[in-house]
């Protein structure tokens, strides 16, 4: 938690990676510097950890594309990704903007 203060004193932007009361990283601001912050695959980010986010992103499930129809079930599957898998999806979009 000091580090993720320290962060933010720089500068930084703090993104946690919840799927409850998330955005899509893409809606952030991909000028400023970033912090991604992962939590366990069983039970996410602590609490004291998520209070020290200043915003709480999720993996696209589809729904920032056109083409979004994707069936339920395979969206579903988003949700138990492992965290390494979505920690590789989050960044990409964060460094990308899900353009390429």
């Amino acid at each position: 938690v000091r580090t993720l203060a320290a962060a933010r004193e720089a500068g930084w932007l703090i993104a946690g990676a919840a799927l409850e009361e998330s955005t899509l990283p893409s809606q952030l601001d991909r000028e400023r510097h970033t912090v991604l912050v992962l939590g366990s695959e069983g039970r996410g980010l602590r609490t004291s950890v998520l209070r020290e986010c200043d915003a709480v992103v999720r993996v696209p499930r589809g729904e920032a594309t056109a083409a979004a129809a994707v069936p339920a079930e395979q969206l579903a599957l988003v949700d138990s990704l492992n965290v390494g898998v979505a920690g590789g999806v989050l960044l990409h979009e964060l460094l990308h903007g899900g353009g390429g």
